[in-house]
């Protein structure tokens, strides 16, 4: 089942049958939510939330990151409204390459599929086609405004004649902040503890990507050049796999 890959963040959601319903959601997401980058240029998310799995790992941290913000005290909020917001965290980028139909339709012919502006909408309109199922309607409704406020400020674009509404609600401004600051290339998250965050390649055969010693080994690069790793360590904003791989090796050394 596609949920197990959020099973940390389902536990999160303390109402059973919101998180049921969460499960529900993320089981029928689209297959290319779990696989894509969370941003289709490479410009617009951190290291961590690009390359295989990159969207996936960006809204973990966005649920990472607003369950750090309903904690605090001046947010009171009911725990029903806390979890709902949680499901919209989870859901508010299930879209952000399309429908299914139209992303396997751009693959088939052969084209780049870049995140698509209108996918704040396409994903509430995604909560609202279970009404009548599962959760009560005006639960959904709540869910489904959650997921078209989360862009905020970047509610335009020159190329579409599409306004999104913006967030009103403490809630909708909160579901917004955290994925904005989950979306700050200077923002790092760590997914050490996470063994679903990734789909690792086998650390025996993985070769280096950079330029000094590209498609050597990278086990083989941690024996004759450990000072390289180190470098890159310090010094590179390294895409996954390769940072848990240089952070992993040089554990090792020191061991």
């Amino acid at each position: 089942m596609k949920s197990e890959l959020f099973q940390n963040e389902l536990k999160t959601i303390q109402s059973d049958d919101i998180r049921d319903f969460a499960k529900v959601v993320l089981d029928d997401a689209p297959d290319y939510f779990f696989k894509v980058a969370a941003s289709s240029t490479g410009k617009y998310h951190p290291a961590y939330a690009l390359g295989d799995g990159g969207l996936m790992r960006h809204t973990k941290a966005v649920l990472r990151i607003y369950n750090y913000i309903v904690g605090l005290e001046q947010y009171p909020f009911g725990e029903r409204v806390i979890d709902l917001g949680r499901v919209a965290c989870l859901a508010h980028d299930i879209q952000k390459s399309g429908t299914e139909e139209y992303y396997n339709e751009k693959l088939k012919d052969g084209k780049k599929v870049f995140t698509v502006f209108n996918h704040p909408l396409l994903a509430a309109e995604y909560i609202r086609n279970y009404k009548g199922m599962y959760l009560e309607d005006d639960d959904l409704e709540d869910i489904a405004i959650l997921i078209e406020t989360h862009m905020g400020q970047w509610n335009t674009d020159k190329r579409e004649n599409i306004i999104l509404p913006k967030p009103k609600s403490e809630v909708e401004k909160i579901v917004h902040l955290a994925d904005y600051l989950a979306s700050r290339k200077d923002i790092d998250i760590s997914f050490k503890e996470d063994v679903n965050a990734y789909d690792l390649p086998d650390i025996e055969t993985y070769k280096c990507p950079y330029k000094k010693h590209k498609d050597e080994l990278l086990v083989d690069v941690a024996k004759t050049d450990p000072e390289y790793l180190e470098w890159l360590s310090e010094n590179v904003n390294m895409r996954e796999p390769m940072k848990t791989f240089v952070n992993e090796l040089l554990k090792n050394k020191t061991n």
